[in-house]
């Protein structure tokens, strides 16, 4: 049942029309398919002006549809697939698309009384606020067979607002980023294996074995990052090499947090074996969940691949991305200025602006570019009042005075105290995500505490809290990873020793450097992060209240609960804008 409906939705989106039906009109017996006439299934692609997609899990909530005077109102991702999952009868054979929904980057609708014939049926699609409706006709006629062994010919057409369209329909839309949102669904939790907890503890170490050095490096000064964007760009170019090779296993074993593989549960013949099947599929669950857990959070993972016109990419490798990660692919001319308009303008709508720029210019042995971003919104479950924000005084790493906004509130939340630190967990919306702060001890700096602390290891309690907590921006930028992932063991993708065969024809390729620019703002309403990380590659040629005051330098990262996934680390210094 599972493998026909598979291959009935690669059909719908290759497709914007598609008919599949069969000569068998009996009952259905068993799991076994039966099908009569089948549906039509229209398939829509929504892009912004500049050509990247902008659906999302939040504005379809705002999406409805009228079909024969009958309403439809979007259907979310997982809704559709539990739905198609537990169909049986013929009648729902093609369960996926009965209505609207909304899957990955695609509307879907399919008719739902089975008629064999459409004349001039229309679909009109309603995206909420004050944008215009969209009237899709299409029109489908069986033509008889004389033989009674085949099935009719059928002849459609389409029209998009009158006008004829073959193919999958695409429109240009800016939609708001977030529709009505039902304040009363519930928190969700993400559907974690077991064996993944693993796995994510391991990615989890890696992200603070990164952020020690950024630390390192920035002992004064205010950072933000996201480990977790570069963890998913190691992902992607793990995909480029082969299985059991020298240059996988130094990635997998970085994103395990270790030296050396222990588990014994992925052993051959005494020998450890090396894929990149595990991090793929969990990276496709969190990139699929992270923006489901809570309707009130913004949470959005998107990928990219942009090659040079010039140089060969398997399509194997580029299906992968595509399966797993989601990810965009565009070849383009390297040479012209467009190339980097193109690549800086999917940066920017896929992080809402935060981060705008990714590449000033395109080096002339560059063939490839990697990109992950990262894009996190959401109000704090208790607010800051504004009136409670007063001018106040915070301690710079220097011991220097400097007068910031601090905010005010009291709240019952999680709160911890050790002889190192003090800690508070700051819930966003309905709890799924939470800012955790980290206040070192008196005579402690922030980069001390950062290089034994363990986010996924503090002993919370139920406190009520005096919280002090300054209003900040702040925006990060690193230009070259490749020196502190070079100490976490992560070498040949750096070298021509790079392993990129999986990739590309084209054996003298490697990694030049890997970047990121991460951005952070914390206020009264709740906070918005950002992180961009990519990859260049290039030829080798070339009881009491507790009191809480953060009014001098602190750690902090914003995590997901149920997974315990960080997507963002940081210290706050003073600085900033």
């Amino acid at each position: 049942m599972k493998k026909e409906i598979r291959n009935l939705l690669g059909v719908a989106l290759v497709a914007g029309l598609t008919a599949t039906c069969s000569t068998d009109d009996g009952a259905n017996s068993g799991n076994d398919i039966i099908v009569d006439y089948a549906p039509v299934v229209i398939s829509v692609k929504v892009l912004s002006p500049e050509g990247y997609s902008v659906l999302n899990a939040q504005n379809t909530q705002g999406i409805s549809a009228v079909y024969k005077d009958e309403s439809y109102v979007c259907q979310s991702q997982e809704a559709a697939m539990r739905q198609a999952l537990t169909a049986s009868t013929s009648r729902y054979y093609m369960p996926h698309f009965y209505g609207l929904c909304y899957l990955t980057d695609y509307l879907l609708f399919g008719e739902l009384d089975g008629a064999k014939d459409y004349k001039d049926e229309k679909l009109i699609l309603y995206w909420g606020g004050d944008l215009k409706p969209d009237t899709i006709t299409f029109s489908r006629t069986h033509k008889p067979n004389s033989n009674p062994d085949k099935i009719d010919d059928v002849e459609y057409q389409q029209f998009l607002n009158g006008q004829p369209v073959t193919g999958q329909i695409t429109l240009y839309k800016d939609l708001p980023e977030n529709a009505a949102v039902n304040d009363s669904t519930p928190r969700k939790q993400m559907p974690i294996k077991d064996e993944w907890r693993q796995l994510i503890s391991g990615v989890n170490h890696f992200g603070m074995n990164l952020f020690r050095q950024m630390v390192q490096e920035k002992q004064t000064e205010s950072l933000v990052a996201s480990p977790l964007s570069v963890a998913y760009l190691l992902g992607m170019v793990a995909n480029g090499v082969p299985e059991n090779s020298q240059t996988l296993m130094e990635i997998d074993n970085a994103l395990r947090g270790q030296e050396k593989n222990d588990d014994p549960s992925i052993m051959e013949g005494g020998c450890y074996s090396y894929s990149t099947q595990p991090f793929n599929e969990l990276f496709q669950t969190l990139i699929t969940w992270a923006p489901q857990v809570d309707s009130n959070v913004t949470l959005e993972v998107a990928d990219a691949l942009f090659t040079d016109n010039n140089f060969p990419v398997y399509a194997g490798y580029v299906n992968l991305l595509a399966q797993y990660y989601h990810a965009d692919y565009a070849k383009l001319d390297f040479a012209s200025p467009e190339a980097v308009t193109t690549i800086n303008n999917w940066c920017s709508q896929k992080t809402h602006g935060l981060i705008p720029e990714m590449v000033k210019e395109i080096p002339p042995y560059a063939v490839a570019y990697l990109f992950n971003a990262l894009y996190f919104k959401a109000p704090w479950q208790t607010k800051f009042e504004a009136e409670n924000t007063r001018w106040g005084e915070f301690t710079r790493p220097d011991g220097t005075k400097q007068s910031l906004p601090l905010m005010h509130s009291t709240l019952e939340t999680r709160f911890a105290r050790t002889e190192q630190y003090t800690a508070v967990s700051l819930p966003f919306a309905k709890g799924a995500y939470t800012m955790d702060i980290l206040l070192p001890a008196q005579g402690m700096s922030v980069s001390q505490l950062a290089q034994d602390v363990d986010f996924q290891n503090i002993g919370w309690f139920r406190a009520e809290v005096n919280l002090t907590l300054p209003r900040f921006e702040v925006k990060s930028s690193y230009d070259d990873l490749k020196s502190l992932l070079q100490v976490l063991g992560i070498q040949r993708i750096f070298t021509p020793l790079a392993e990129f065969t999986e990739l590309s024809p084209v054996e003298e390729i490697y990694i030049s450097r890997i970047f990121q620019k991460a951005r952070i703002i914390i206020n009264e309403e709740g906070g918005e992060a950002a992180a961009i990380t990519g990859a260049e590659m290039e030829l080798t040629a070339v009881g009491d209240f507790e009191m809480f005051t953060a009014d001098r330098p602190f750690l902090y990262c914003i995590r997901e609960v149920s997974s315990g996934v960080i997507f963002f680390l940081g210290t706050y210094c003073g600085d900033g804008e």
